[in-house]
């Protein structure tokens, strides 16, 4: 079960930055937008190199110890509640627009869930 979270969770990362790193432009999805030179280049820094290098090492630990892998994991969990959390205050204090937080949601949420499941049951 590890493994599999390791396996889903590196894959979205990885392919979501790829696609930042190709065309920052997507993050229009998100309402945010840039035209600016300095600010595609953050885009494609940060969502796309950092998350290309997090999707990267999360598949890379299924090859690694059981200790590796849950450390990866427990990486990943922490990583995706925060970012949850920032959403929700995010809405909490910004509102909600459009369709973006229910669509990232339905994406991290489950992801959150099964690492959680996956540090817990063994295997």
């Amino acid at each position: 079960m590890q493994k599999l979270a390791l396996l889903i969770s590196g894959t979205m990362y990885a392919g979501f930055g790829l696609v930042f790193i190709i065309k920052p432009s997507f993050i229009e999805n998100a309402y945010i937008f840039s035209t600016h030179p300095s600010g595609l280049m953050e885009i494609r820094a940060f969502y796309g190199g950092l998350e290309i290098g997090l999707g990267l090492m999360l598949l890379l630990s299924i090859k690694k110890s059981d200790e590796l892998q849950k450390a990866a994991l427990y990486l990943l969990s922490s990583i995706l509640f925060f970012t949850i959390l920032g959403r929700i205050i995010g809405a909490i204090i910004d509102g909600i627009e459009g369709n973006y937080l229910w669509i990232a949601l339905i994406i991290e949420l489950p992801i959150l869930v099964f690492s959680y499941l996956a540090l817990r049951i063994k295997t």
